[in-house]
């Protein structure tokens, strides 16, 4: 994609391929009367803006050289289009955040670090020592990278999360379909959706329960609750992508019952 927004030819050309291969899929539902026990949910992981060209790209030293010339060591960076680091003596965070923002560097969009990282939905790096000390938050394409390349994935800038989620069944009421939800929703609502859909508790997934994770929203799909549970403990589930029959469930959920 052109700096202006415009797609290249083969740009376009790859969404016409998924077009068609997702139209693939609905139609094979379709012939064998399956469409309308199936909610099709199409979206991402992740986002990542293609581009022409190299993306901005900065050396794996520039932050890190800076701080270890304040004496401040770094036992742990993870870098592309943002920057994670673990610093080996933590009560440095604050010095090394103050010396980072008044780099006034055009890629960093924002410095985290103490209460800022909390407040934006990270852990404590007192308490939990998989959270980082401080991250830094680079402009849309900036990629941090000793090396040639156009884009890349991994941190939080709009680029890597605004992500497309298209939801399609035949027993989406008709007024409802083609409609647009201008809410903020997660990815992380599929799994909840699915689960309430087949009839299954989305209590039972501990994360989506701790997080209050909820069901997508517009879809006003009755779940049908009568659908025995699993006699299992579900944790959080992860879905990049998913497409979920309810009848072929429940046709599982006889077989299983059978041999049992």
């Amino acid at each position: 994609m052109a700096a202006d927004g415009t797609p290249s030819p083969g740009f376009v050309a790859a969404l016409q391929h998924t077009d068609a291969s997702i139209g693939n899929i609905v139609n094979a539902l379709k012939q064998r009367n399956l469409f309308d026990s199936t909610l099709v949910v199409l979206t991402a992981k992740h986002g990542q803006n293609p581009r022409e060209g190299t993306a901005n790209l900065i050396s794996e030293n520039t932050f890190t050289d800076v701080l270890k010339k304040a004496g401040i060591t770094v036992n742990q960076a993870t870098q592309d289009d943002v920057g994670l680091f673990w610093l080996a003596d933590q009560s440095q965070a604050d010095t090394a955040t103050t010396l980072l923002k008044n780099l006034n560097n055009p890629a960093i969009n924002q410095v985290l670090s103490g209460d800022a990282l909390q407040q934006a939905g990270f852990g404590n790096p007192l308490s939990d020592d998989r959270t980082p000390d401080l991250i830094i938050k680079l402009n849309p394409g900036y990629v941090i990278y000793d090396s040639t390349k156009r884009a890349e994935h991994g941190g939080f800038s709009d680029d890597d999360t605004h992500v497309g989620l298209i939801a399609a069944s035949g027993i989406l009421a008709s007024g409802l379909k083609g409609t647009i939800q201008t809410q903020t929703v997660k990815t992380t609502q599929v799994a909840v959706t699915a689960l309430d859909v087949l009839g299954l508790d989305p209590e039972l997934l501990q994360g989506a329960v701790k997080e209050g994770t909820k069901k997508l929203p517009g879809l006003e799909i009755s779940d049908t609750r009568g659908v025995p549970e699993p006699n299992t403990n579900l944790g959080l589930l992860s879905f990049m992508g998913l497409m979920l029959t309810v009848s072929l469930w429940r046709r599982c959920k006889q077989l299983i019952d059978g041999w049992n």
